[in-house]
């Protein structure tokens, strides 16, 4: 029994001081918010990788709202990343309202300060003319930017504005071959016509004696009548 006293005596001190650190951890984890968020509030980096993480789901649970907030505060201190991915939110219409003017905003500052993700999304909006005039133009200019930062997707858009060449002329027929000369024809021998068998010429009229047509016995004179 006394063994059993002096060890409930000895634990109760060691409750009561684990009671102690439980307190001092539960006011530590209730500073820590404050703690970090100034942290944040100075840090663009933290504010943007802070978002990424509520963004993808990993923080507050997909809370995207939240993440444009941090990207917002990120892209106002000049975090070219938070820029691209507010203005992609702003056009997608994602945890803010669909707004295609500040997402034409927010990736031209993006894209001029060299950031090739935002110049591909920025000729995205001029060459549909998403909240702009379609502007083929100045889609190309910054396709031709990102494309010379080696972004691949730049370099495979700008390959529908370039003129499609224009077919060869198919080559010239094949010269026809003269055919041979032919040789000269030879001289067929003349065949002789047989003679045609020619009239014999009419002999002349043999002159026919002329028939002696007997003489008309003349009567005889009358002598003198005897009287």
């Amino acid at each position: 029994m006394r063994r059993r006293k002096q060890a409930e005596g000895k634990t109760i001190p060691k409750v009561f001081f684990g009671l102690i650190l439980a307190a001092m951890f539960s006011v530590a984890w209730m500073a820590a918010p404050g703690l970090f968020g100034a942290e944040q509030e100075a840090d663009p980096d933290a504010q943007y990788e802070m978002g990424r993480e509520i963004e993808m789901g990993k923080g507050a649970r997909g809370d995207v709202a939240q993440a444009a907030e941090l990207y917002r505060k990120a892209a106002e201190h000049g975090h070219v990343q938070a820029q691209n991915h507010l203005a992609t939110l702003y056009a997608e219409g994602r945890g803010v309202a669909q707004d295609y003017v500040a997402a034409r905003k927010w990736f031209t500052r993006a894209a001029e300060a060299g950031y090739a993700e935002a110049q591909y999304n920025l000729a995205v909006i001029y060459a549909y003319g998403y909240g702009v005039p379609q502007d083929e133009v100045i889609a190309q200019k910054w396709l031709r930017a990102a494309a010379d930062q080696g972004m691949f997707e730049a370099k495979h858009a700008l390959k529908a504005y370039e003129p499609t060449p224009e077919p060869p002329p198919p080559p010239p027929p094949p010269p026809k071959a003269k055919p041979d000369p032919e040789p000269a024809a030879k001289a067929k021998p003349a065949q002789a016509k047989p003679a045609q068998a020619r009239p014999a010429p009419a002999k002349p009229a043999e002159a026919k004696p002329a028939k002696a047509k007997p003489a008309k016995a003349k009567p005889a004179p009358q002598r003198g009548r005897k009287r």
